[in-house]
Formats: C-alpha cells, sequence, structure tokens
C-alpha cells in the first residue's frame, strides 16, 4: 500500500496550488498513481486530461486472499476532478520533468502554483513555442578570415546551439565551460521579496531557477553530460561541427573525434588549435612584428 504524505495531499487541495477541493476528490487522484511529487514525471498531457473521466468511476473493495497474498482494500468511491485542476496538474507534470532533467530537489516551496509555477507555466509556454520555429543553418569555418576563423565562427556557432535543440533543451549545453552542475548548495533556486497588494504586505516569491536567470539558461548549465541522451545530443553537435568544418583547413582537427561522434571534443580541439591563449598570443606577435614593435 503507497502512504502518501500530509504535506502532498494538501498540496493538491489547496486552492493556491492544485485545487482539488474534497477529500474524496484528492483520494481519488491519488489512487490513480499521483502519490508524491515525483510521480508526476510518468504522467503526460493525455493522460492527465483523462483524469475527470477515469476519477468518476468508483474503484470496488478488494477482499482479502491471503492464499495469494492479496490484502483487503476499502472501497475508493468516485469523485470529480475540476479543470482548473487539470490546467494545474498539467504545469505540474511539466515542472516535474524539467526539475528532474536539471537534477533540482522538489520541494512544496518550488512547487508552489501561485508563487512559482504560475511564472513557469509563461516561460515554459515560450520555451515550447521557441522549439518549434525554424533552426537556422549551421554557420561555416571561413579560411578566407586567416588565424580569427575560429575567433569569429566560434560565437556564431554557440548561438546557433542555443537555438538547435536535443531531446530535454538547447544543445548549448553539450558545449557549455563546465560539464560538471553544481550542487544545490552552490546554486540554489533563488527567491525575492515582492509585494503582495491582496494582503498590504511583502510576500516570498520563489523561482524555478537559480543563478542561471531562466530557465533555457538553467536547462544549459545543468543538463546532466552523462546518459543515453547526452550521447545523442553529442553525436547532433558533432554532426553540426563537421557540416561547420568540412573542406576547411580545421577539417583535420576534428578527425579524431569521429568515430565517437563526440561534438563536445570536436569543438574543444578547435578552440584549443585555432582559439586558445596559444593562439592570441601568436596573433597579438604577428601584429607586433608587422608595427616593427
Amino acid at each position: 500500500m503507497v502512504i502518501i504524505s500530509a504535506a502532498f495531499k494538501s498540496w493538491l487541495k489547496a486552492s493556491t496550488n492544485m485545487k482539488i477541493s474534497s477529500d474524496t476528490s484528492v483520494n481519488r487522484v491519488t489512487h490513480e498513481g499521483i502519490t508524491d511529487f515525483n510521480s508526476l514525471v510518468d504522467f503526460d498531457k493525455q493522460t492527465i486530461q483523462y483524469l475527470p473521466k477515469v476519477c468518476k468511476e468508483t474503484i470496488a473493495a478488494i477482499v482479502a486472499d491471503p492464499a495469494n497474498n492479496i490484502t483487503a482494500e476499502v472501497e475508493v468511491p468516485g469523485a470529480n476532478v475540476s479543470s482548473i485542476s487539470v490546467q494545474r496538474l498539467l504545469v505540474a507534470c511539466k515542472a516535474a520533468k524539467y526539475y528532474d532533467s536539471i537534477d533540482r530537489v522538489t520541494t512544496t516551496g518550488n512547487r508552489h502554483y501561485m508563487n512559482v509555477l504560475v511564472y513557469f507555466k509563461l516561460e515554459y509556454e515560450a520555451y515550447e513555442a521557441m522549439r518549434k520555429e525554424d533552426v537556422p543553418d549551421t554557420p561555416k569555418i571561413s579560411d578566407k578570415d586567416g588565424d580569427r576563423k575560429i575567433i569569429r565562427w566560434s560565437p556564431i556557432f554557440l548561438d546557433c546551439m542555443q537555438r538547435h535543440y536535443g531531446a530535454k533543451g538547447p544543445l548549448r549545453y553539450v558545449l557549455r565551460d563546465d560539464a560538471a552542475v553544481k550542487s544545490e548548495q552552490e546554486d540554489p533556486l533563488t527567491s525575492h521579496v515582492t509585494a503582495n497588494p491582496a494582503q498590504n504586505a511583502p510576500g516570498i516569491q520563489g523561482t524555478y531557477y537559480g543563478e542561471s536567470g531562466s530557465l533555457v539558461e538553467e536547462l544549459i548549465a545543468r543538463l546532466p553530460h552523462s546518459g543515453p541522451i547526452f550521447k545523442n545530443d553529442n553525436a547532433m553537435v558533432y554532426q553540426k561541427v563537421e557540416e561547420a568544418a568540412r573542406g576547411t583547413s580545421c577539417e583535420s582537427t576534428i578527425k579524431a573525434f569521429t568515430r565517437r561522434k563526440d561534438g563536445r571534443g570536436a569543438y574543444l580541439a578547435l578552440i584549443a588549435n585555432h582559439a586558445g591563449d596559444a593562439k592570441y598570443r601568436a596573433i597579438a606577435k604577428k601584429r607586433q612584428n608587422l608595427l616593427g614593435l
């Protein structure tokens, strides 16, 4: 038997959260598998929208059968689930997947609907709209730029990868400076004091991001560099790097990364060989020689 915490039941019922108005309705919803914050990861738009229909049905009592290791269970009466609760649960499901993807610890604070998720909803909808937009063409490396070809190409390529998407977020995350993800202690979710007109007093509004400052930047900063999703995204980045370098003097630099389809490795090799500190010093020295310094 699954034990549902009082705090989670309260979150489902509260008018400032999921607004499932009665204990009977809360009990019926939890019997559909929504038993804690993490359980929301397993639900999608279709299953949440189907809740009002299935929750109207009563779950019949189960008679104990010790011989077959079946314990008795009481009847669970059917109940109503309102449209507003469905809409808020949909947002909570998206937030659950988002928090899970960036390794954030779930609390009642960062799942508060009126203080956090209502703002998450607005930015997430904008993010989903961006994902549907046409992606830019991969910028090509130009040998005409001489010693500065990668220096000029790199920022344009990074911007391009921010507008190309993998399974969980912008491919730009593959190329961030630090592969490691900061701990919650190093990079906590932020909050700030806001005016509360209803109570004529300040209130605490939490956020769904840390020091990054936005949903998209949080994905870039915290999506992990491990597992099959990263492997696939890294391979997609390699395809873009290879396309950019194809037929140029830089093509040989990324050959070592072809077999593993290591986009991050290929990009960093281009930076190290053509845009690192040594390259900047060489360019500076060359200019000094031209000036006779």
